[in-house]
């Protein structure tokens, strides 16, 4: 790739962006930051920062990105959040106008897969295992979700939107002793939870507490076909981000990730999260069209996400470059890697 292009990095205090920014500082990139807190981490590994609109707003966000990109000369966006992706999903051909690259899901498959509930119907059509679940809106509705899923599972509830393990919590009564030896808990009652939605909408899916080895599985997509699918495993996690993981092989797996890439015609850098349940197992938890938190672990061991999605977004990786990637996937099968 070329070494004098300007590379736009969004929400950059997120620890998502930590890596990214690394490797392209290693990379000779010229890196312009933004972010929506002024106290944002991470400004200091910037050529420069600017303080973006929330991308929840969505004109002033991308008015501010059009502004901004001719002012930096902006070649390529890496996007961090969520939020974000969903504005510059829609907004492809307008930016890509002004001479700005990036490869991004078609917004309304991200807006399909960022919705548990419906990412779950869909996978049920197309066999892919998930845990359990009801989605519920109101104290009446958790009430019999709860009890029915309480027959056969633990229970666990997830907001149908969220991301970053926001929202998560186990309903499980907790001891004193347990309260005391714990630092902090995702643990909720049954009746606590009932209080906090005695008279209110909520959109929560309940569902099936899934108790085994957990994964996360990061995808180069092009435009409906999954090129590179690197599954490791969650060794160690902290505020929902992985610190230590270990590459695996799983067929399952990857066949799932084949599937959903194709019905949502996904595109660019996504992330999974599988989970096994009790019995081994494995059951898709949650979709990220995006770059995942964990994605550049593999960085420290010879394989560049980031240099495969800039690529993808100058059109010039080849077959051989794809191969030598998947053989490389394969030599990290079995190895740990720690943030």
């Amino acid at each position: 790739m070329s070494q004098n292009k300007n590379i736009l990095v969004t929400a950059i205090g997120a620890l998502t962006a930590v890596e990214v920014l690394s490797i392209l500082k290693n990379s000779s990139y010229r890196v312009t930051g933004i972010d929506c807190d002024i106290n944002a981490a991470n400004k200091e590994k910037c050529d420069s920062f600017f303080i973006s609109p929330n991308a929840k707003h969505e004109k002033d966000y991308l008015d501010f990105i059009l502004k901004l990109c001719k002012i930096e000369s902006i070649d390529t966006i890496i996007p961090i959040s969520t939020s974000e992706v969903k504005v510059l999903s829609s907004n492809k051909t307008l930016l890509k106008k002004e001479g700005i690259k990036y490869e991004l899901s078609p917004r309304e498959s991200i807006k399909r897969v960022i919705n548990k509930n419906n990412l779950y119907l869909d996978c049920i059509e197309l066999d892919i295992p998930v845990p359990c679940f009801h989605r519920v809106t109101n104290l009446q509705e958790y009430e019999k979700a709860y009890l029915k899923i309480k027959e056969t599972y633990d229970v666990c509830l997830k907001p149908s939107q969220g991301e970053g393990g926001r929202g998560f919590r186990k309903v499980k009564d907790t001891s004193l002793q347990e309260i005391l030896e714990s630092k902090a808990s995702v643990n909720i009652s049954h009746e606590e939870f009932k209080k906090c939605i005695t008279d209110k909408t909520i959109d929560f899916l309940c569902m099936e507490y899934l108790e085994g080895q957990e994964y996360s599985v990061d995808v180069l997509a092009k435009n409906g076909n999954a090129e590179i699918i690197l599954p490791r495993t969650r060794d160690l996690i902290v505020d929902g981000f992985s610190h230590k993981c270990t590459f695996v092989k799983n067929h399952y797996i990857e066949e799932y990730c084949k599937k959903l890439v194709q019905r949502f015609n996904l595109n660019g850098i996504v992330g999974f999260q599988f989970k096994e349940d009790k019995n081994k197992n494995v059951k898709l938890l949650e979709c990220n069209p995006r770059i995942q938190g964990g994605t550049c672990l593999s960085n420290k061991l010879g394989l560049n996400f980031i240099d495969l999605y800039l690529q993808l977004c100058n059109n010039a990786y080849s077959v051989a470059n794809l191969e030598s990637y998947r053989s490389r996937c394969e030599s990290l099968i079995g190895v740990q890697v720690s943030r």
